[in-house]
């Protein structure tokens, strides 16, 4: 994909505004910078094609690219609500309105329109950009804050991290390479590391917590108390001890910095075998390893998992170990900025019932915190099992010319991350098996009379268009693929005599026992199907977003797979939040393999919704419930 400044935008947008040519004299002065770079910039922008035209008069816009100069422009306003919110979020204190129109480059209605577009998002975060007395800054509390800002790194990084130093501009202040020799020199001298998989997400967590946390410029000249329980305490003083020295900061609150690091320490460190001979697990015996692993196979049978448990069996023992100790020890535990019933609300569901077992089998009770932590030890588990292959497929049809498939798949990759598949890669449609075709994109270098799937036919050279051709065709093609699976889905599992209307408050019990009176005349379930929905419930609430919630059974034992709905245009009273819709899944052991997809693509339709939200009040019946979910996909 072409790269394009900050600056190259602006130059757009200028040559975009005026219909005369530009001279170079003007463009140089509005963008700040020398003739010579303004001709170097524009040379950049016309290297795949021709985008700025050179006359006598100025520059102007190739009229025959205009298609393509709108597709960078609109980029760069997506961009510029991302870049807004991550300036809010790295200052601590409010920015001068000047500041941020420099940064950004843009004019100041267009830092009003991106204050507005943003505080329509940050309303589910209860957060809010206020523009007061020339200056902006971001309304809220700090969890809130710091809630965001885990959710924004791992948003643009699709979880996956290839180099930490994209994380700088969220720290500003705080080098994070140099952050993370330091996390691990203290550790390494204490004989622990950092779990494999945690380890960037580990470090966004420190980052967040040492950038946050108020400081000021000085060397500490005290003594500070140290600490004299648990490890991860006196790690965490040692930590913050390290960095005040390094960049000669002072924390003017020691005692929660530490306090808040030491809990994400809890869980994401490990003792190093090659530094100590120091071991946990002469603790942990026989006995107590086979509890874990008999709650480990039940649970991955409950939700139909192939996971092969025993490679990680002992690593999730000593977790468990330790998690039975802070629970008894009531340490309240906040491991993550990122909750993983927000990121992957089926594996924090599969982390739940873990948490069940657990509780029936050493009598303790088990936080969201914690239950959010077992889902960071086995969502990696349940991502690579081999049952979970529902990704939409890609083929490619390339002699691979100049590498053109490898420069296609590493585009996919960057854009798409882990949302497709690449099925495989053929030279001409004739040699695709006829099943992979029907059931997969394809996008083809080879001209292709007629085109009896769904694809799209780009050049061998993979420009700025073909590019902007994928996109637009891919973005396309997974919103169709969704809606079709979610339709199927709505239509095999449920139907009018499944679905009620009420327009007064109700409580969460109340709607529980309606829907699940409802299953039960209708010969779906048992007499004791609430009773499980209750105890499934009171582990953690199934609500999301304060719009909908998802009831279910801590048991598969349902007579059939249902899914009954209710809309209540007042409000039903969830645990902590307000919903309007609920979904009761009813699930059959024989089709539980359907609980994840029915789970996934409901929350993955509600979230994104806007049309159903705003018509809750027209719906009247089951058939006005599918035209506007249709709309919102």
């Amino acid at each position: 994909m072409q790269m394009v400044s900050q600056r190259q935008i602006l130059i757009l947008s200028i040559l975009r505004q005026n219909n005369s040519p530009v001279s170079s004299a003007v463009l140089a002065q509005k963008t700040g910078v020398s003739k010579r770079t303004l001709i170097k910039d524009i040379q950049e922008l016309n290297q795949e094609k021709s985008i700025v035209f050179s006359t006598k008069q100025g520059y102007k816009i190739n009229s025959d690219e205009n298609t393509s100069v709108a597709f960078l422009l609109s980029n760069k306003i997506d961009n510029d609500k991302t870049n807004l919110l991550k300036i809010m979020l790295a200052s601590r204190t409010a920015i001068s309105v000047k500041k941020l129109l420099e940064n950004l480059s843009i004019s100041s209605s267009t830092l009003q329109k991106l204050i507005y577009e943003n505080n329509m998002i940050l309303k589910e975060n209860n957060l809010k950009i206020i523009r007061k007395n020339n200056s902006v800054f971001l309304d809220g509390i700090e969890s809130d804050k710091r809630f965001l800002m885990g959710r924004l790194i791992h948003k643009e990084s699709n979880e996956f991290f290839s180099d930490i130093e994209n994380l700088n501009e969220y720290f500003p202040g705080f080098d994070v390479t140099e952050t993370a020799e330091r996390i691990n020199s203290v550790l390494n001298k204490d004989g622990y590391r950092i779990k494999e998989y945690y380890t960037v997400n580990f470090l966004i967590n420190v980052l967040i917590i040492i950038s946050r946390n108020s400081y000021h410029t000085g060397i500490h000249e005290g003594v500070y108390q140290l600490p004299d329980h648990y490890e991860e305490t006196v790690i965490a003083a040692d930590l913050i001890s390290e960095i005040e020295k390094t960049k000669t900061i002072v924390y003017d609150d020691y005692s929660t910095i530490v306090s808040e690091l030491s809990r994400i320490l809890f869980g994401f460190i490990e003792l190093d075998w090659k530094t100590t001979a120091v071991s946990t697990m002469h603790l942990l015996s026989n006995d107590y390893i086979n509890t874990v692993r008999t709650i480990l196979q039940d649970s991955f049978d409950f939700y139909r998992l192939n996971i092969n448990y025993e490679s990680f069996l002992n690593v999730f023992s000593m977790h468990v170990y330790e998690l039975i100790k802070r629970c008894r020890g009531s340490i309240n535990f906040v491991p993550s900025t990122v909750s993983i019933k927000q990121t992957d609300p089926f594996v924090y569901d599969v982390a739940v019932y873990i948490s069940q077992q657990l509780h029936n089998s050493f009598n303790i009770t088990i936080p969201d915190s914690e239950i959010n932590l077992i889902g960071i030890h086995i969502g990696y588990a349940i991502e690579q099992s081999d049952n979970h292959s529902n990704k939409p497929a890609i083929v490619i049809l390339s002699n691979n010319y100049h590498s053109i498939t490898d420069r296609i798949i590493d585009q996919i990759s960057l854009i798409y991350g882990q949302q497709f598949e690449i099925a495989g890669v053929w030279k001409n449609l004739s040699d695709v098996p006829f099943k992979v075709a029907s059931t997969s994109f394809i996008i083809t270098t080879n001209k292709i009379d007629q085109f009896p799937f769904s694809g799209c036919t780009i050049s061998p050279f993979l420009t700025l268009e073909d590019q902007k051709r994928i996109s637009e065709n891919l973005t396309s093609y997974l919103s169709i693929t969704k809606h079709r699976e979610f339709s199927r889905l709505f239509y095999q599992y449920s139907d009018h005599n499944c679905f009620v209307i009420r327009h007064q408050k109700m409580t969460k019990e109340d709607v529980i026992h309606l829907l699940s009176e409802m299953a039960i005349r209708n010969n779906d379930v048992t007499d004791d199907f609430e009773e499980h929905v209750l105890t499934r419930e009171k582990l953690s609430s199934t609500a999301f977003y304060n719009k909908f919630a998802i009831p279910h059974s801590d048991k598969q034992s349902a007579k059939t797979t249902k899914l009954y709905i209710m809309i209540n245009t007042a409000g039903i009273a969830w645990s902590d939040q307000t919903v309007y819709i609920v979904f009761l899944i009813v699930i059959d052991r024989k089709t539980s393999v359907e609980f994840r997809k029915l789970y996934n693509i409901i929350i993955e339709t509600l979230y994104h919704d806007n049309s159903i939200m705003a018509n809750i009040g027209k719906i009247n019946a089951i058939s006005d419930f599918i035209r506007y979910l249709s709309v919102a996909n």
